[in-house]
């Protein structure tokens, strides 16, 4: 979405001989990729960023990532330090382009689960950055089960009438976006904060709530709260699931004693979304 937004091509290539089901650590996988490919798409003004995923040439047990872009590039003095450390990213920058937290993290994590990442890059001519991972291929039986536990079936949520309270436009588009692709005739109301999630609420019906706990003026928790004691019933009781990157311990209580449902951790997945959803909406 935010390469939509600069006007950049954006697109993702898998080779054919990745196999389709592997062993190893999505959330941190993924969050690998999404600091890599965010980077690129903000030093990229113009052109395209690609990721693509192939066996590694030297290894057939490692797959190997690449994310290039068509960007400013990076001078050749600087590579050598881009990743730095996590210390080090958090109070300096790389001329012409920041290292920021997400290189250092991104290299800690590669190098926690045994991989290696690397940079190459020439000022005006793009950069790629890369890093291989050992993955395992799963089992066949395995995968088998994975193939039958991972197919949605959002059919019966069809017409579900949504109010999202997210702050954040990207966050706004990405759940939007994400219902569309799924439930069919859904219709998703947005709303920036507290306040107006229960303006919202009050002026319409919803079937459900998803609620960011983060949001300026009125967070989830005091909207949560409000929407429980102050709006007439039914509406008082509506399910309402929370939203957070982080949902461990107090914070986790926290959600509950406020009145919401449930929580979907972010980034989420499509089965975490559609299955928190069902649950709540259908009682499935």
């Amino acid at each position: 979405f935010i390469a939509q937004e600069k006007g950049l091509e954006f697109e993702c290539t898998v080779a054919s001989q990745v196999p389709k089901y592997l062993i190893g650590n999505p959330y941190r996988l993924n969050q690998i990729l999404i600091n890599l490919c965010s980077n690129a798409i903000m030093h990229t003004q113009k052109g395209e960023v690609n990721l693509t995923v192939s066996i590694d040439a030297n290894k057939s047990d490692k797959l190997h990532f690449a994310v290039t872009d068509t960007g400013v590039g990076i001078a050749k003095d600087d590579l050598e330090n881009i990743f730095g450390n996590y210390d080090q990213a958090r109070t300096n920058a790389i001329s012409n382009r920041g290292t920021g937290l997400g290189l250092a993290i991104s290299k800690e994590l590669v190098e926690l689960q045994n991989g290696k990442i690397g940079v190459k890059s020439e000022i005006g001519k793009g950069s790629e950055f890369y890093f291989t991972l050992p993955l395992q291929t799963a089992p066949s039986e395995i995968g088998e089960k994975l193939k039958i536990e991972t197919e949605l079936d959002a059919s019966p949520l069809k017409g579900l009438r949504v109010l999202v309270g997210e702050d954040s436009p990207f966050n706004q588009i990405v759940i939007k976006d994400t219902l569309n692709h799924l439930i069919e005739d859904v219709t998703v109301t947005t709303a920036e904060n507290g306040l107006i999630v229960i303006e919202a609420l009050k002026e319409d019906d919803y079937d459900l709530i998803l609620m960011d706990i983060n949001m300026a003026e009125m967070n989830g928790f005091e909207c949560a709260k409000q929407i429980r004691s102050a709006v007439d019933s039914p509406k008082s009781q509506i399910p309402i699931i929370a939203l957070s990157a982080s949902v461990y311990g107090r914070k986790k209580q926290s959600i509950f004693d406020a009145g919401m449902n449930d929580f979907i951790p972010k980034p989420f997945t499509r089965e975490e979304l559609i299955g928190t959803i069902k649950k709540h909406v259908l009682n499935a």
